[in-house]
Order: structure tokens, then sequence, then C-alpha cells
């Protein structure tokens, strides 16, 4: 009875399928880093693509502050940064414990 059910957190990756190499290359790792750790972790992931939905730029430039660089990370409606705060996270182990809501 006292099975305390967690509300699994959610993600939304702002990213593009257009723009520069880096910013492609950029948002291909973060999208399949995700995408691998939703098969351990459970979370909701939401795809926001600036390109194809641009009135949702705004949106993200109010939580990142006006950082503009794609791709940008939102864990449980706090702002974790772009690539390259992602990938520092998932390095020191903790974008899991985010993830997860911890």
């Amino acid at each position: 009875k006292n099975k305390k059910q967690k509300m699994s957190v959610v993600v939304q990756l702002y990213y593009t399928e257009l723009g520069s190499q880096k910013t492609q290359q950029d948002c291909n790792r973060a999208k399949s880093i995700l995408e691998i750790k939703q098969k351990t972790i459970p979370f909701q992931l939401e795809l926001v693509r600036l390109d194809v939905s641009p009135e949702r730029r705004k949106e993200m430039e109010d939580i990142s502050g006006g950082v503009k660089t794609l791709p940008q990370i939102v864990i449980g409606g706090k702002y974790l940064g772009t690539y390259t705060e992602f990938e520092e996270a998932n390095e020191t182990g903790d974008l899991d414990a985010r993830l997860r809501g911890q």
C-alpha cells in the first residue's frame, strides 16, 4: 500500500536538424544519449525541434536566460545547459541522478 509512485521526470531537449555541422552533431549526440538512458531510467523525453516549431524558441530562451546555442536540455523544469554541460553531467553521473529525480 505504501509503495510511493513517483512521477517520472520530464526532460525537454531543444534541438534542430538544421544549422552547422557541430550543432547537428551535438544535437544528435544528446538525443541518442537520452534515448539510450530511457531504456534503463523511466523518464519522459519531449523532443522540441526548433526548425519545425520555431515558436517554442522564446520559451527555451526564457528558461536559459537568453542562451541561443543548441541543443539545450531542461530536466524536471530545471535548466541543465547546452551540450557542454550535458556531456559533463553525463560523465560525472549527475545526469543519471537528475533523470531519476534525485
